[in-house]
Parts: C-alpha cells; structure tokens; sequence
C-alpha cells in the first residue's frame, strides 16, 4: 500500500510539471521514472537502468549513490552521463528515493547543447529565468566592451600622438595640451550628458509611474550608472598610464577611513545574511599621511568585490601595519578575506589585469568592466606597495594591499565616536497591583540578559521569577506555579535542551509546564531541534518585547494589563544617534522600565554588563591563546548577546564573527578579531557610560 502511494506521487502528472527533471529510484538503486525534460536531454529510456550507471552522486560526499540517501537532504549534486549537472533535494519514500532538481548552466551554449528550450524548465524554475538573464547580461557586457574598445581605441591614438610628438621637437608642447584636452573633453562630453540623464531619470522616478514604466526606468538607472562608473575607470586607467594620476597626501586616520568606507556597506551585508567586519591591530598608527581618496578606492573596490561573490559566511578586513626600514614611515597592510565561492589558479593569475573577470571561476555572472583590480595595482605602485590575491575554490579568497605611508606624530588621535546629544525622556511606567498574576520563570545565565528579559516580562503584566542555570531551572519547575518558562538554550554544565527534557520527566502538571526556547541560533532546523527537545516555542536573541508579548500571549494568556506603556519617542523627536560601535537608543529604550525616585535601571544593567564583559574576555583570549576553538565560541556566543542587550553593536559584530568561526579559518584572524575586541572595550563602555549620564529632556 506505501509503495504505490510512493508511485502514485510521482506519477501524478501535476508531480512532472512541477519538477520535470525529476529522478524515481527504488532502495535497490533501479531507476523508476524520469521526468520529462531530463528524458529528452539524456536522449534515451534509463528506466530500469541502475541509478549509479547514469548519475555520479557529487555532493553530499561520503555517500555511495543516491538509494542511499536515507534522510531529506538538501544540497544534492548529480553529475549526468557527464553532460548535465542537476542540484535540487532528496526526498526518501519507503519505496526508495526521489530526487527533485534542475540544471546547472554556465553558459547559455550549454542549454542549447542540451537539447532544451525555456518550456523545458518548470514555470517557477529560477534556471529558466537565470538562462534568459544571461543571455541579457552578455548582451550589455558585449555593449559595454565595445565601448570600452572604442575609448581604449582613442587612448592609445593619443598615446600614438605622443610618440610622434616627442620625434618633433617643435611640436612637442602642442601634443602635450592636446592630450590634455582629449582627456578633459572626454571626461567632459561623457560625463556631463550621462550626469544629466541620469539626473533626469530620479525626478521621473519620483513621479507617477505605470508598473512596466518604473521598470524601464529603473533599468535605465541601473544601466547608466554602470556606464558612468565604467567611464571613471578606463579615464582612471588612462591617466595612470599616461603618469597624469597624482597622489595627493594629506593627514587621515586609516581606522576611520575603514569604517567611512566599510559602514554603509555593512547594512546591506546584514540584509543578505552576511557578516562585514573589520579589525585593526595595536601596530596601527592613529594618524598618516598619504592619498586617503585613494586608500579608499583600493579599500572599496576589494571589498565590493568581496561581498559581490559571497552570500554565505562574511567578509572580514584586516588592518595591520609593518616596521619600514625608511624613518618615520610603516607599511600599511590591507587584508580582505570572504568565504564566497573562490577562484581557480588560471583565472587568479589574469585577475589585475585590466578588463579582466572572475566569474567563470566564481561560478556566477559578474558585473563591472573588469578595471578596478588593475587600477589597484596602480596606485599600490604608486604607493611604493603591491597587490595580490590567494584563493581556494569553494572555500573563500584573501584579496591583499601594502602601501607606504608616512607616521603623522604630532598627535595621537582618538577613533571618532560621533557626537552625543541629550535623549528625550522615555514614559515612565505606571504602578500596578502585583497581585494575581502569572508568574513566569526567567532562566538565563547571563546576568545582563537575565535582568532584561525579566524587565520585559513584568512590563507585559506577569510576575518574573529569575534563575541562572539548568539545575535551578529543573527544581523551581518541579516545585510548580509558573503559567510558563523562557529557556535559554546555551547554558554551562546543564543547558536548555538537557533541562527541558528533564521537565517532561517530572510527574504532572510540572511536566506539562509551557517551555519557549530564547537561543541567538536562528539556522534552519534551530526550531525543530528545540521542538524535539520537548521545548513548545522558539525565540531568537535579541529578544523583542512584541515577540515576548506574542509568544507569552498565546502559551500563558493573563488580563493583566501591562505594567509599563512601552512607548517610546517617534523617531521626528528623537534625538538618539547610533554609530558603528554604539547604539544609544537601545539605553533609550531601556530608560522606559525605570520607576521615579528609584536608582538608575541603566546604570545597573551597565555595571552588570562591565563585569561580564570584563570577565568574558579574559576566558575569550585564554582561549584564542590556546587555540582551542569551542572555548572561543562559548565565550563569544556570550559576549554576543550581552553586547547586543546593552547596544555595543561593534563589539556584538565581532562577538558574532567569533561566534561562527569555522575550524579551517586562519587562527591568526581569530587573534586579531579577539585584539580588537579588547582594544574596543574601554572605549566603548566610556560611550556607554556617558549615554547613561545624559540629562533627559
């Protein structure tokens, strides 16, 4: 009866239109069914075949074939007849296996080698979409080469008159202002009508628009600013060519020059899931002198690059400095490492060279004229420094940049902070009746975060009894009287999953007490291992009051009121300011729980969080000393959620990269982020410090 309900599943014909290039296999690895297009690309009937004759299992490793695959797996790669490669999923029957997918196409020449057509491919099948973008892509990459020809075409005629100009003598001053000229019309003639188009463009875009007019235009958009920024490059590479590309020294502080450039990217990393960093080692001078608008360029374009090619993991970048033999200057050392996807050695070696790419070896389309990493190498040299670049295909690549630069030490300089202005009193909370209220068991290990979340459950109305380990936790539930329980999931010697299950070993009703897990782990299959733990619901850190008050609402429903309002300042009024390291306006949002006449809730939670921190980081780099990286990531996956809960957004940054670092990851990078996490510590609890001591207005 399972067998052919099994059959009768990916038999169904809704089953082949969704995924038409489906695999059917019995445990006995016999091919059952194929779906339609994956038949007309083989060409010919494997029914009946074996699976492992026609598709080589590429991932995961360590598997003998498909049957085997006894679990749902995501992530499965088959190599077919060594002409196709599917990716999709795994589902098990008891049958045996099938095995959803679509192709994986470089090139649009390999579709068509294929045998297929877009009607092939499922209507949602975002292979059908990616073939027809790439056919797009080349086509205005074509177009922008040819312009590039076109300009690089005029360059070297210019150059042409400059070799003729220097065999006359009597025109060799005439030459020169009219390579001048050519530059400053190109520049000119380009740029201003593109400037003007583009100008245009916004203003219509701020208008009212029909759907496929918005379209149009932002495609227009997207299109002109690649021309205007492919122009910049190629006058860029012009003028470093033709020696009319100067530096321009100045005094800037190379911490703050990172940040400047690495800050407004950093928000739309977040967005995508991965982590942008930067850290910087003591041997760092707080002040140079040097080109800082081209220090920054290299900066942008090393790390643009890097975020274009990794969408899992992070990019971190690396500051440090070497003792040159020239008095009074060092050598400034840029290191930007990804996890994305890697380049193989061929393409490595062709990378600086101008209108040069890595996509095919990245494995995915890239945008851009293939100028920047030449242009880098350019002003490296002009910076008495170089360029290079080390990779590992599937693992990441380390992009690298030295220059020279002369020590300012006439001052030290402190990083900049921003300014502080004073915060608008937040609603104080209203005095009410404990009496009657559930009561909801807090069990937390870290102190600040056990205080905070207690503030929260007691301003949705409850009581909050706190306790800061497992052991405590089993025996409070096991005495009974609590509508509920917040279940810290990470805990020392006992932790959330081994004190749940030791709940719903206890005699009725404490074993049928409502468990919400409160974990900063939010990865796919999180959840469910909670649920199987025995716990009834899931929080991710930080905490939020709504998503307290939601999840409260429905698992220890009360008419209580809430004891506090909540409300905070509109963001008109607010005169809070949040920069990379600080964010004030979560101390904002804290001064709503504080009661008239009593001390100050701020400073308390800060002075819990100063001791822990302190403390934390001592076990931290004990551990990154050692090299032993579980230590490491239960210190950090500590300092990370403390940080969070008070504001101190770089050093929760760099607690959250720690928090992830991965076994094959350089160790020196973890010294070096755990260096910078210490030298950020007084800095930035002196921020918080005087955040808490602003008047309230």
């Amino acid at each position: 009866m399972t067998t052919e309900i099994d059959r009768a599943l990916w038999e169904a014909p809704w089953f082949g239109e969704l995924f038409p290039f489906f695999v059917a296999c019995s445990k006995g690895g016999e091919v059952l069914g194929v779906g339609r297009s994956l038949q007309k690309a083989l060409g010919r009937s494997i029914v009946g075949a074996s699976v492992d004759s026609v598709f080589e299992l590429v991932r995961p490793m360590g598997v003998a074939g498909l049957a085997e695959l006894a679990d749902p797996r995501a992530l499965v790669v088959l190599n077919v007849d060594g002409r196709l490669r599917l990716r999709g999923q795994v589902m098990p029957l008891d049958s045996g296996a099938v095995f959803v997918g679509t192709p994986w196409f470089s090139e649009l020449r390999e579709v068509l080698d294929a045998g297929l057509v877009l009607n092939d491919f499922a209507a949602a099948d975002t292979a059908a979409d990616y073939v027809v973008l790439l056919g797009q892509l080349r086509a205005q990459l074509a177009e922008s080469k040819k312009l590039a020809d076109q300009l690089a075409a005029q360059i070297l005629r210019a150059e042409q008159l400059r070799d003729d100009a220097r065999a006359a003598s009597e025109r060799a001053e005439d030459a020169g202002r009219m390579r001048e000229r050519f530059l400053a019309m190109m520049s000119h003639e380009l740029r201003t009508p593109l400037t003007t188009i583009l100008t245009t463009n916004q203003l219509m875009l701020l208008g009212e628009l029909s759907d496929s007019q918005r379209e149009h235009a932002l495609a227009q958009q997207r299109a002109g600013s690649s021309l205007l920024a492919l122009i910049n490059s190629v006058l860029d590479l012009a003028k470093l060519r033709e020696g009319k590309f100067d530096l321009v020294p100045e005094r800037f502080e190379p911490r703050a020059a990172l940040e400047d450039i690495i800050g407004p990217m950093r928000e739309a990393a977040n967005a995508r899931g991965v982590v942008l960093e930067w850290v910087s080692t003591s041997a760092v001078p707080d002040a140079l002198r040097g080109d800082p608008v081209r220090f920054k360029q290299v900066l942008t374009n090393l790390v643009g690059n890097a975020l274009k090619f990794t969408s899992r993991g992070g990019v971190l970048v690396q500051l440090s400095a070497r003792v040159s033999s020239e008095e009074g200057r060092c050598r400034l050392v840029l290191r930007v490492t990804d996890t994305g996807v890697g380049i193989d050695d061929a393409t490595l070696a062709k990378m600086f060279q101008p209108f040069s790419q890595g996509a095919n070896a990245r494995g995915v389309g890239a945008a851009g004229t293939g100028l920047g990493l030449s242009i880098c190498r350019e002003i490296a040299k002009l910076m008495d420094g170089d360029v290079g670049a080390s990779s590992t295909p599937g693992v990441g690549s380390t992009f690298w940049f030295e220059g020279s630069f002369e020590v300012d030490n006439n001052a030290r300089v402190a990083r900049r902070t921003g300014q502080y202005r004073p915060l608008p009193k937040a609603i104080a909370p209203r005095e009410r009746s404990r009496a009657d209220r559930p009561t909801i068991l807090v069990v937390e290990d870290e102190p600040v975060n056990r205080r905070l979340l207690g503030l929260i459950v007691e301003s949705l109305g409850y009581n909050a009894e706190l306790c800061n380990d497992g052991h405590q936790a089993v025996a409070a539930i096991s005495r009974g009287g609590f509508a509920a329980v917040l279940m810290d999931c990470s805990m020392p010697l006992i932790d959330g999953f081994e004190a749940t299950r030791r709940v719903r070993s206890l005699p009725e009703p404490a074993s049928n007490t409502p468990i919400i897990a409160v974990t900063a782990y939010a990865l796919e299959g999180d959840r469910e291992r909670c649920i199987a733990a025995g716990m009834d619901d899931y929080l991710t850190k930080p905490v939020s009051r709504d998503s307290v008050r939601a999840a409260l609402a429905s698992w220890a429903p009360t008419n209580q009121e809430p004891v506090g309002t909540g409300e905070h300042p509109s963001a008109a009024q607010s005169t809070a300011i949040s920069t990379a390291a600080v964010d004030v306006a979560v101390l904002q949002a804290l001064r709503a729980f504080e009661q008239p006449e009593e001390p100050s809730l701020v400073a308390e939670v800060l002075g819990l969080f100063e001791t822990d921190v302190r403390r934390r980081v001592v076990d931290l780099r004990a551990a990154a000393n050692e090299g032993d990286l579980v230590r490491v990531r239960a210190a950090a996956h500590a300092l990370r959620g403390a940080c969070g809960n008070v504001g101190a957004r770089r050093l929760e940054r760099l607690a959250r990269w720690l928090d992830g670092v991965d076994p094959l990851d350089d160790w020196r990078r973890v010294l070096d982020v755990t260096e910078s996490f210490e030298l950020d510590i007084e800095q930035t609890l002196k921020m918080l410090r005087a955040a808490a001591e602003m008047p309230h207005v």
